[in-house]
């Protein structure tokens, strides 16, 4: 990923792993685990 103003550029991407215990959630989840994902960009203009 480049800066588009020219400074420093992050991105971070944080993944939760939450096991399907409750009967509601095995019925949303095939799979038995679901995976929450939240992403963050930032921009650092100045030094």
């Amino acid at each position: 990923m480049r800066s588009v103003s020219g400074g420093h550029c992050l991105q971070v991407v944080v993944v939760i792993k939450v096991p399907a215990v409750t009967p509601a959630l095995s019925r949303l989840v095939a799979v038995g685990t679901l995976y929450l994902t939240q992403s963050a960009v930032g921009d650092e203009p100045y030094c």
